[in-house]
């Protein structure tokens, strides 16, 4: 298993092994419709008549501890199925997991690199018009996790499109921060590789969303 990608069959989730962290991240923001195999219900509403709901646009209107619940679920779901080796588990990535995907291994300082402002369509979905008149993005609010932009890991939603949950440790699954900007975000120092979110783990928002991690 180590060493490999790996795609959980029934929902299509895919993760990324990463060799410095002899783990596995998410490749994408856990979406709408993998979410809704836990809860069915769950609805992300809209923003300004802008869907936030769609099946492959990423989760929002989720919290800490709804993401702690979801991983929790999951991990549970895939044990039982006997895809989930003794000792693994899905959960939210620590902080400087998260570090070190959104940097590539090469300290830069955004998603994209060192160079500001952004390139058009060079980085992810955040609200460029805000930023550089004339850096326009087609996204009026989250746009489908495919089309969130990859980075040079190929992990895709890095920066952008939505807030992300980190956890203080690998042993410590306590609250740590937000991280990674969202679609609503324009100022240059949110956009920063090592920019901490330290917003309450309580709240929901239309900009909040989780990526998982799977490890030992």
């Amino acid at each position: 298993m180590k060493g490999k990608n790996w795609t959980i069959p029934d929902i299509g989730m895919e993760f990324i092994w990463i060799e410095s962290l002899n783990c596995w991240t998410g490749k994408y923001q856990v979406t709408n419709c993998e979410y809704r195999k836990f809860i069915p219900s769950h609805d992300s509403l809209e923003y300004e008549n802008n869907s936030l709901n769609g099946e492959n646009q990423p989760v929002v209107f989720v919290n800490f501890d709804d993401a702690q619940a979801y991983a929790k679920w999951l991990t549970k779901k895939e044990k039982k199925a006997g895809r989930l080796p003794v000792g693994y588990k899905y959960r939210l990535p620590t902080q400087e997991e998260w570090t070190v995907i959104a940097q590539c291994g090469d300290d830069r300082e955004y998603p994209w690199g060192n160079n500001w402002p952004p390139v058009q369509g060079e980085a992810g979905n955040y609200d460029f018009p805000c930023i550089v008149k004339g850096n326009k993005n087609n996204y009026p609010v989250t746009c489908d996790v495919k089309q969130s932009g990859a980075n040079i890991w190929d992990i895709y939603g890095v920066g952008g499109n939505v807030w992300e949950l980190t956890q203080k440790s690998s042993k410590d699954d306590s609250f740590d921060a937000w991280r990674g900007a969202s679609w609503y975000s324009f100022d240059g120092y949110e956009l920063g590789c090592l920019y901490r979110n330290d917003s309450i783990s309580s709240g929901r928002s239309d900009e909040d969303g989780f990526r998982l991690f799977l490890s030992q």
